[in-house]
């Protein structure tokens, strides 16, 4: 099972739509136009990518800190509230089973509760 992170693709699609100028003194320029203001500066084409990639993780944490909304990349969007599947009332065996498919292995007493790791 492959894991889905969407904050890296947001980022990735997010670097894929930038544009990069070589500027007089042989420097590079990066921006991308979805994402106003992130921009970045670097000796080289590469430096500037890393730069760039730098500066739109730094601009996401910090609208999201702030609750900016943030512009919508490739279709992703980071400003909805994220979907909850429904817990509704099992037995304990498939709850224990269901858990241990997930990776939890040990079932241990505790003081109250039960628990696993």
């Amino acid at each position: 099972m492959s894991a889905h992170y969407i904050l890296t693709d947001y980022i990735d699609r997010a670097i894929g739509e930038a544009e990069y100028d070589k500027l007089d003194d042989n420097s590079f320029a990066g921006g991308i136009a979805s994402c106003k203001g992130v921009v970045a500066f670097g000796p080289t084409l590469k430096a500037s990518e890393a730069e760039l990639r730098s500066t739109l993780e730094e601009s996401i944490l910090l609208g999201l800190k702030l609750g900016h909304r943030l512009p919508v990349v490739d279709g992703i969007d980071l400003n909805k509230e994220p979907e909850m599947s429904q817990w509704r009332p099992c037995k304990r065996n498939d709850f224990v089973r269901r858990l241990r498919q997930l990776g939890f292995v040990v079932l241990y007493s505790g003081a109250k509760h039960q628990f696993m790791v």
